[in-house]
Order: structure tokens, then sequence, then C-alpha cells
């Protein structure tokens, strides 16, 4: 992140940076604040450019350059840091699922800002339903989404993967995700009660009796 600030005429003073706690970051070329992120990258008497690196969020707010001229001249930068959201998790399956239980799967991912978007896959399917809800984190800045996805499990589901995958604008060509494969526990069908039985009887010199069972 660079920060520029430029004057026609300097009236012989040098400009000032300072950040959101007034706190006086360089006046000309002198370096005000032990703060090795932050860099000169231009001081002349008509601009004064410095640059930080590594941004985090509690370098979020309005920077202010000035220049001690009189009157007191000033101008505003307002700085928004995007908080990048970390991987999801995946929770709710610690067993495998039985055929027609309804599943109930939960993903998870903090530090986005501003809420992360989650969406749901069965394979390149997307699921549809998923409940989603976002809370503020401690530092009050970033969020925590949790998605809750809900759907009736069938034998086909069995070894399919289920994906949650989080969108977000510090993201724009990629996305972060999680997947969890099923194993589900097929119901067979008892097929005892549809076994029949074929007796033949055959008679040989009128005295032997031969019984064959087929099934």
């Amino acid at each position: 992140m660079i920060l520029n600030c430029t004057v026609k005429e300097h009236e012989n003073s040098s400009l000032q940076w300072s950040n959101p706690a007034q706190q006086t970051l360089y006046f000309g070329e002198k370096r005000a604040l032990r703060d090795n992120r932050i860099q000169l990258v231009r001081s002349s008497p008509n601009e004064l450019s410095i640059s930080i690196n590594n941004v985090v969020l509690a370098d979020e707010g309005e920077y202010t350059c000035s220049i001690f001229t009189m009157p007191v001249r000033t101008a505003k930068a307002m700085v928004t840091v995007i908080g990048v959201p970390q991987e999801p998790k995946i929770t709710g399956y610690d067993r495998p699922f039985n055929e027609k239980e309804n599943a109930v799967l939960r993903c998870t991912t903090s530090g986005s800002k501003p809420a992360a978007n989650i969406k749901w896959y069965k394979g390149p399917e997307e699921l549809e339903g998923a409940r989603n809800s976002e809370t503020r984190d401690p530092n009050g800045k970033t969020f925590t989404v949790v998605s809750i996805i809900s759907f009736p499990v069938t034998r086909e589901d069995d070894k399919a993967e289920i994906t949650c995958t989080v969108g977000h604008e510090s993201m724009p060509n990629t996305f972060k995700s999680s997947s969890q494969t099923l194993q589900v526990l097929c119901e067979y069908p008892d097929t005892s009660s549809h076994m029949f039985f074929f007796f033949f009887f055959f008679w040989f010199s009128g005295q032997t009796l031969v019984l064959v069972r087929m099934s």
C-alpha cells in the first residue's frame, strides 16, 4: 500500500503523514514511528510518499497528510483493509451414515471482511437449501461464517464427495474449499421370503423314493 501526498506550494514547510491514531509516520524524509513495515518512497518539498507493507486489519482507518503552513493544510486518505477468509472446515461427519438417514453437515470459516460466501456441492452438483449465519470475531472487524446443509442419504451417496467452497472479494479468481467423502451403510432387502422350493418325486422299480429339491 502506497500513500502519496503532493502540494503545489510548500512555503518552505515539510509534509507529514500520520496514522489513524494520529501518530506521525514520516515528517519529510525523517521516520517518526519505529515500524519497519513503513518505508519512505519519495520525499521532496512538494511530495511525500510512503509505503506500508504486510498490511493488517489494524492498519485500517483514516490517514492524514499535513503541511504546517499558516493555516495548516491537511488531506485525508481512508484505508479499508479486506480480511481474507481462513480455510473452511467441515464438521458433522464422525461415522458412516445409514441409508435414508438425514445428513447434517456444517462448514465454518473465520477471518473474512466482509463476510465470506459459502456454497455446497455433491460432486459437481451444487446443493441448495443451506442455512448460513455470520458472527463478528473477537477483534470486532472480521466475521465467522457458518453454513449448515441437510439432505437425505441414499445408497448412491456412498463414496460421494461433499465439498464446501468459500468465495470472497479478496480472492477474485479462486476460492478455498474443504471436502468430505461419505460412507453409506445400505439396507439390503430380506430375500428369504421370496425363496421357492420345488419337490419332485420319482418312483424307481416301485421301491425307491428319490427327493430332489431345487431353489
